[in-house]
């Protein structure tokens, strides 16, 4: 009986080592990705050593996807040449680990690829910020513009009143 027991621990503590081998690691899934999309070595350290991935990247897949979805959702709202929204909208916390990386390597990958969409999250903020400045100005010349043809047309009734 004492043996038997023994024997149990022991075989306990290799089960669990065999079911962490065989859990998906979602952070070294999402970098095989990007490295098969050609995301360069820079751009690839900013994953890796960003804050977000860093400390996620031995926990269980349950742990991951969120820190994830959170990274790519900042790197993808700061691509300036692109709405991201639908693709932002696939980072999702439901359904299983297969069907997420399935979502990811089908949609939001491309995307980065697409749109060469930055890790450099300062660089992003700057980028964003002035693509923000330039929406400004261009709304304040509009509006301008918009009053300009406004005071024209006032004018304009005023003297067709004045003349009648």
């Amino acid at each position: 009986m004492e043996n038997e027991q023994e024997l149990q621990e022991q075989d306990v503590p290799s089960i669990q080592e065999d079911a962490k081998k065989e859990e998906l690691n979602l952070v070294n899934e999402i970098r095989q990705s990007l490295v098969e999309s050609g995301v360069n070595q820079e751009e690839l350290g900013k994953f890796d050593n960003h804050i977000l991935i860093k400390y996620v990247k031995e926990l269980p897949p349950a742990s991951q996807r969120a820190p994830i979805n959170t990274f790519f959702n900042i790197a993808l709202q700061g691509c300036a040449q692109a709405d991201t929204r639908e693709t932002r909208f696939c980072l999702v916390e439901d359904g299983t680990d297969e069907d997420w990386l399935k979502i990811m390597r089908g949609k939001v990958i491309p995307t980065l690829d697409t749109y060469q969409v930055s890790f450099d999250f300062q660089k992003t903020r700057v980028e964003y910020k002035d693509k923000v400045k330039q929406y400004e100005e261009s709304l304040a010349k509009k509006t301008q513009e918009a009053q300009k043809f406004i005071d024209e047309l006032d004018e304009k009734e005023k003297s067709d009143s004045t003349e009648e």
